[in-house]
């Protein structure tokens, strides 16, 4: 025995918590408090006897009503300024921190067509890319999960953007991920001020930082003395120790990744084969996309040759070794996930710092990329710290 239940958001404050709507019959009765209040987000969900659904922001499947009622223009809502165009002011810490929760809890609409949505969705980015930098720490505090944080900088579009600051100091880094992207950014920074006391104690700490919980590999990308190649391929090599077209296969891949190990990596050969074992758990939901899934690999496989312009040509190979593994395993949706994480990360690194120009596809494909972080943060998050350091090393070291 099952029910329907509906619960209601007021756009205008999306990180409130939602009110249950009564149902009778054919019915739905709204409640005094949300009448002329202005657009609201109603979900649904068929819910089972004595199952809980306490949901804290809502779905995809949620329908946006605007009834006129209210407008940002005319009305005192709450943060009005997000909703109405964009002009360049001086944001806080709370501001930004307003703006990210406001997107974490209107989100999962952005595939909507609705005006009032897109312009907030516009302004809001506006916002975030006055300063990228600041928006990423802000972003390292607001304590989302790791994949509510992946998704929030893609869906941003600040994955294009430079992270780099004259100020080096004084980061606290709570997240691993975003606090390697900031300590890479600095090196790069620090090496160009000379040897005074202050930029040689931060460069030790960057260094200390960037070796702990990325890995000595990461470090010697970022310095030009080895391949980002090098780690694909070491990564690959371990993983084709397991037949992954076989249940068995994946049962050793599972057990050699069941137990943690005290700081590991980030980049390294371990953290990539649990990061994958974790997508492979995915596969059930990921074969519902797997049209999509291909016509979006098909699409990065057409870009793969400005990856040229890194220079690395081991690089070249372990891309197209990410490939091969996709005719390799038959069958299966989530390698072509590998292939698709790590060129859309390069290919973003590449605008932000310059080596490419922005090009359309990485917009038009940036909900489906956040998507993929939602299934698989941990090889977003792998992958967006190698491409940084693989990045930043041709541009800095190599260029």
């Amino acid at each position: 025995m099952s029910t329907v239940e509906l619960r209601v958001w007021q756009f205008f404050k999306p990180n409130e918590k939602p009110v249950p709507l009564s149902v009778r019959g054919n019915t739905v009765e709204l409640p005094d408090e949300l009448i002329n209040t202005g657009p609201l987000v109603i979900d649904a969900k068929e819910v089972s006897f004595l199952s809980l659904w306490d949901p804290s922001r809502p779905s995809a499947e949620s329908i946006l009503l605007d009834d006129g009622t209210q407008s940002p223009w005319t009305t005192s809502v709450p943060n009005r300024w997000m909703f109405l165009p964009f002009k360049s002011r001086q944001l806080f810490g709370d501001d930004l921190r307003d703006i990210w929760q406001a997107r974490w809890g209107l989100s999962p609409l952005f595939g909507q067509h609705n005006n009032l949505l897109k312009d907030f969705r516009k302004v809001t980015s506006d916002y975030l890319h006055q300063n990228p930098r600041d928006s990423l720490s802000v972003l390292n505090r607001t304590g989302f999960s790791q994949s509510d944080q992946l998704e929030a900088l893609i869906t941003s579009g600040l994955t294009t953007r430079s992270f780099q600051t004259d100020q080096t100091g004084g980061d606290i880094h709570s997240v691993p991920w975003i606090g390697l992207i900031q300590e890479l950014n600095d090196v790069v920074t620090l090496s160009k001020r000379g040897t005074d006391e202050t930029a040689s104690s931060e460069w030790a700490e960057s260094e200390h930082y960037i070796r702990s919980l990325g890995s000595t590999q990461l470090w010697d990308v970022l310095q030009g003395n080895n391949s980002g190649g090098q780690i694909v391929e070491r990564n690959l090599g371990h993983l084709e120790r397991f037949n992954l077209n076989d249940s068995e296969g994946i049962r050793e891949l599972r057990k050699k990744v069941s137990s943690k190990i005290d700081e590991e990596k980030l980049v390294s050969s371990r953290s990539y084969l649990r990061a994958v074992s974790e997508l492979i758990e995915k596969e059930p939901s990921l074969r519902r996309q797997a049209g999509d899934i291909a016509k979006l690999y098909g699409e990065m496989s057409k870009f793969n040759y400005l990856l040229r312009d890194l220079e690395d040509p081991l690089l070249s190979r372990a891309t197209a070794s990410l490939g091969v593994l996709t005719e390799d395993i038959k069958g299966q949706t989530w390698p072509f996930i590998l292939d698709i994480s790590f060129t859309l990360a390069l290919l973003a690194r590449m605008v932000a710092h310059g080596i490419l120009r922005s090009f359309p596809t990485l917009a038009a494909h940036r909900n489906t990329w956040a998507a993929i972080s939602r299934i698989s943060p941990s090889l977003t998050a792998h992958d967006l710290v190698l491409a940084e350091a693989i990045v930043l090393s041709s541009k800095n070291v190599k260029g």
